[in-house]
Formats: structure tokens, C-alpha cells, sequence
């Protein structure tokens, strides 16, 4: 059996953040809730409404496979976002990660109105499995916040508890059981071509339809080469960025540095992904581009 390297991704834009508390399951006003989700794809969002200065403990026990009862899913994440109402959150990541087979390949190229593709794609070729926890504190300002879980797994369960030290209330939590991760060979361009140790992507692009709040992650799997890519929200406002990859780390990048804020509480609307990747390797990490998360209703 092979057990997962945890790997957690922090990104921090707003206060000071995490201790452990219990308390049992409230839909009202009091200083504690309690809550246990699990299932395989799936998202939850809980409102807390901050009366006054508050410090904010969340403790959570996670786990995610990639593995169920022989069920193999291609891909994992569960991602944990703190959001506040017009803007700043806190974002953990647990596992973003996709097993595709060094035996892969796929070409599709697009010329004007002909379109040419063929696809050798597994469904998963490895598995991975992953236990977590720990607590956080936040010392927040009056406002509305929402707690976001997001997952997609053959298999995830989290356990957490919120305890705080002043006047807060909670929402009756909703629910979903539709999330997406996408990866290089769902982007349509007119050159996409992959392989085990290469990516060669012209103009790749992905178009997603938001009814809600999008909560999504887009980035990049490379050791060496490469890449622009660019988001365009439903307002219109285009993001990108421009990497050079050295050994898995980008050696240089220009573009928008805070990339990832607007895809966090995103509007509703069409949003539009592009990217163009050049990128050949000798390790065996398989290059890859993933596109990840919900289309989340939060409480009103």
C-alpha cells in the first residue's frame, strides 16, 4: 500500500489565522458549531456572522483518497477557504494533485474549420491517500464570513469544530455534489499535444458557466519549460501570468502576482481559462495543467 506525502498550499490575504474547540451542531446565535462531511465530490458553505472583535478558533480532521472500494478517481483535492464578504480569505489546499500514466499521449490540433484529434487517456494509473489535522485562529472584525469545504475524491470525510470568544452566529450550512477538476487534455487549442515528459499547448482554452460563486484554483504541474496563461471573468477583466520553470519552481514570472484572488468568490457568469505551455522533461512527473473546485451558492 502507498500512502500520500501530504502536500498543503497556504495563501494568506487576510488577518492572522487557527486553536482546537468543541461544540455540538448550532444553526443560531452562540459561540460554537460542530459539524461532520463526507462522500467523494462534494461542497459546503457555512455563513458566520461576526457581531463584534472576535478570535475565531477552527479545528479540522481530514481525510482524502484517491481509492474507494476499488474505485479508482483520477484526481484529488479538498480545499478549505475562509471567506469574507467583499474580499480577502484564508485558503488551504490538501492533496491538489492528479495520477495520470507516463503511458498517455493525445494530440488535437485546430486549423481554421478543421479540427483533428486522438486521445489515449487512463483513468488513473496510481493512487493516493492522505490524513491531516490541526487548528488555526483568526482574529476577525465585525463582517460577514463564509467557511467553504470543497472536494473531489473517490473518497474524503472531514470532521471540524468552530469555537469562538464573542457574539457570532451561524447559517444553516448548504450543500452540493458537484465539483470539477480539469487538466491539460480537456483544453481545446489550436496545437494541444501531451505526453509523458512533454506539453505542447497553442492557445489551449476552457470555458466554465458560474450560477453561483466560483471557488476554483488554476495552475500548473512542470518541472521545465514554459507557460502564459490567463483567466477572463464574466465582467471582463482578464488576469495572466508568465512563468519560466526551473526544476518544479517558476525562476521568473511577470503578470498579475495576487492571481488567484478572483477566482475565490467569483461572480456568476462565463468565465474563459487559456494557456499556452511548452515543456519537456526527464523526471517523472507527467506535465500537466489543472483547472479545479465548485460552483458554490453560499447562504444567504
Amino acid at each position: 500500500m502507498r500512502s500520500a506525502v501530504l502536500i498543503i498550499l497556504f495563501l494568506m490575504l487576510s488577518m492572522p489565522l487557527f486553536s482546537i474547540g468543541e461544540g455540538e451542531k448550532s444553526f443560531s446565535q452562540g459561540s460554537s458549531f460542530h459539524d461532520k462531511l463526507s462522500g467523494d465530490k462534494f461542497w459546503y458553505a457555512l455563513k458566520i456572522e461576526v457581531m463584534e472583535q472576535v478570535k475565531l478558533n477552527i479545528s479540522t480532521n481530514i481525510f482524502v483518497s484517491s481509492r474507494s472500494d476499488g474505485n479508482l478517481s483520477r484526481a484529488t483535492f479538498l480545499m478549505d477557504v475562509l471567506y469574507k464578504e467583499g474580499g480577502g480569505y484564508s485558503l488551504e489546499i490538501f492533496i491538489p494533485n492528479s495520477y495520470p500514466s507516463a503511458k498517455e499521449h493525445y494530440f488535437q490540433i485546430r486549423f481554421c474549420s478543421i479540427n483533428l484529434s486522438k486521445y489515449h487517456i487512463l483513468n488513473a494509473s496510481d493512487w493516493m491517500e492522505g490524513w491531516a489535522e490541526g487548528y488555526v485562529v483568526y482574529y476577525l472584525s465585525p463582517g460577514t464570513y463564509y467557511l467553504v469545504f470543497i472536494s473531489y475524491a473517490a473518497q474524503a470525510s472531514i470532521n471540524f469544530w468552530i469555537n469562538s470568544t464573542g457574539n457570532v452566529s451561524f447559517s444553516t450550512p448548504i450543500e452540493g455534489n458537484k465539483t470539477f477538476f480539469y487538466e491539460r487534455h480537456h483544453f481545446s487549442g489550436n496545437v494541444n499535444i501531451g505526453w509523458g515528459k512533454g506539453l505542447l499547448m497553442l492557445n489551449g482554452v476552457k470555458n466554465i458557466k458560474v450560477e453561483n460563486s466560483l471557488f476554483a484554483m488554476f495552475e500548473l504541474q512542470i518541472e521545465e519549460g514554459l507557460s502564459f496563461v490567463s483567466y477572463t471573468t464574466p465582467s471582463g477583466d482578464n488576469i495572466w501570468r508568465f512563468q519560466i520553470h526551473h526544476n518544479g519552481f517558476p525562476i521568473y514570472m511577470k503578470g498579475e502576482r495576487n492571481f488567484y484572488k478572483p477566482l475565490l468568490g467569483g461572480e456568476s457568469g462565463k468565465w474563459t481559462f487559456h494557456a499556452s505551455i511548452l515543456s519537456f522533461t526527464l523526471m517523472p512527473t507527467v506535465p500537466n495543467l489543472y483547472l479545479y473546485g465548485a460552483d458554490v451558492k453560499l447562504p444567504d
